[in-house]
């Protein structure tokens, strides 16, 4: 039996709309899960065409690069990030009309500049793995507001 760490998006009417099979897997992954074989796009009624990239899948640009070639205008990234890859931004911090707040993750950052997507991260919380929270939204509009790109640790 093949087992894979999976996200799904579900619909408005609490139907299951999408299922993503994690396609890069990181060591603790391998060494229960099988890795996926696709990254699907589905349309919904209200968000347009979303993606996802379940954790580490963000730090492959080439991931986020096919969503977008697919024409994702949301890319969900479902994350438990306790500081194994990437970091907070610090180059860029002002790189919008309104600077990003602190915690703001370059990964998640550059999934959302380089697909042209909407990129929402949610990051668990918790003390057992030191997991860092800051689940964010990170919007196309150059004008970034800080409610709209809002990090909560």
């Amino acid at each position: 039996m093949l087992l894979f760490n999976t996200a799904l998006l579900i619909s408005e009417d609490g139907k299951i709309a999408g299922t993503y099979q994690k396609t890069h897997l990181n060591k603790s992954d391998k060494t229960w899960a099988s890795e996926g074989s696709s990254l699907p796009v589905f349309k919904t009624d209200s968000l347009g065409t979303v993606g996802i990239l379940i954790g580490e899948a963000a730090a492959y640009p080439e991931s986020a690069g096919v969503l977008a070639v697919k024409r994702a205008d949301v890319i969900a990234i479902p994350s438990a990030w306790n500081g194994q890859y990437g970091g907070e931004m610090e180059i860029n911090k002002k790189l919008s009309a309104n600077p990003y707040p602190d915690g703001s993750m370059v990964t998640w950052n550059a999934v959302a500049i380089g697909t042209q997507a909407n990129t929402v991260a949610a990051n668990y919380v918790g003390n057992q793995e030191k997991y860092l929270g800051r689940s964010s939204l990170y919007i196309r509009s150059t004008l970034w507001t800080r409610s709209a790109c809002n990090s909560f640790s």
